[in-house]
């Protein structure tokens, strides 16, 4: 009849509602904890009970974030303003170092080692190449881990840090020793003649200015992004325009100032290049090694040598075709 199933299913909600309260009830204490605290659960997370009775917590978004949740939230809301001050200050010294490494070859090239080993030229856009090419990957590199936070931690900060490091020792040695030898074949071969006491003045000259541009500017790069860091700044913005500026400035002056220095002893102290040659032989196996050994650097030590020696390649043959033409 139509009034008894009516009433049936009157019963039956009733019954399923009183079901469900209980239920309800029941997971709610259970949230609760066993202390029977009714607020327990609010120093941590919420919890609530769906239609099939099942308990569900929510994270508690007013709980203390971790370090580098705040400064990844912080980095999502840079905008154009912020990295337009960021960059502006570090582009314009970009610019100031290319034209001072402009100012300081037009007063070196004149020097007496210029005129005498004409070959020099040669290292210079190759060695200036390698160093920009070296110190702004390694800024990257650096920035790159930064920004992920492996840089927070200092063990494994000074990891990095002296990884890579060894890395650019190692790349810069080899790399020098290639683009001397290339300013000798293309200096000497289609001339006829070979000066001994001058190929070992440009090999000793190239080791020892990528040896030394790669610390003093790596140490640079280290303090930069570091300093960014603790100043919340993103390292992306200052990093790669300051070893841009520096790296040709500086090793621009290196090399000029160790040619004229190996220069003047060419004659008095003839053991001193093939001693400084030996010297960079002997610890590029070691940088090598502790590169090799370190997690953060092993792939790049792997796979990081035909880009630097191409760029280095490109620009010695590119300066040959220039004096060529000139």
């Amino acid at each position: 009849m139509p009034g008894k199933s009516s009433g049936n299913r009157g019963r039956q909600h009733h019954h399923h509602h009183q079901h469900y309260q209980s239920r309800r009830r029941k997971s709610h204490k259970m949230a609760s904890g066993s202390s029977g605290d009714p607020t327990a659960n609010a120093e941590g997370v919420d919890a609530f009970t769906d239609l099939d009775g099942e308990t569900h917590q929510l994270l508690d978004v007013t709980a203390p974030q971790p370090r580098a949740a705040i400064r990844a939230t912080h980095e999502e809301t840079e905008n154009v303003w912020s990295i337009s001050v960021q960059v502006f200050i570090p582009f314009l010294v970009a610019g100031l170092g290319m034209v001072g490494a402009g100012l300081v070859l037009d007063v070196v090239q004149h020097w007496q080692v210029f005129r005498v080993v004409s070959e020099v030229f040669i290292l210079v856009p190759a060695l200036l190449g390698l160093k920009g090419n070296l110190e702004m990957t390694l800024a990257s590199r650096l920035s790159t881990q930064a920004n992920l936070g492996l840089m927070d931690n200092p063990k494994q900060q000074w990891s990095l840090i002296a990884g890579n490091l060894a890395l650019i020792q190692c790349q810069a040695t080899v790399v020098g020793f290639l683009a001397s030898l290339a300013a000798m074949i293309m200096g000497w071969v289609p001339e006829g003649k070979f000066d001994v006491a001058h190929g070992l003045l440009l090999c000793a000259s190239s080791l020892v200015t990528a040896s030394l541009a790669s610390f003093v500017l790596g140490l640079v790069m280290v303090a930069v992004i570091v300093s960014s860091r603790h100043c919340n700044i993103n390292p992306d913005n200052v990093a790669t325009p300051i070893a841009a500026s520096l790296g040709d400035l500086t090793t621009l002056a290196l090399l000029s100032w160790i040619a004229s220095l190996l220069f003047a002893a060419i004659d008095e102290r003839q053991w001193l290049a093939p001693v400084i040659i030996g010297i960079c032989a002997l610890l590029t196996p070691v940088w090598g090694w502790i590169a090799a050994k370190n997690k953060y650097t092993k792939e790049v030590l792997d796979t990081g040598w035909t880009p630097v020696i191409s760029a280095m390649l490109i620009s010695s043959v590119l300066t040959k075709l220039s004096f060529l033409h000139v």
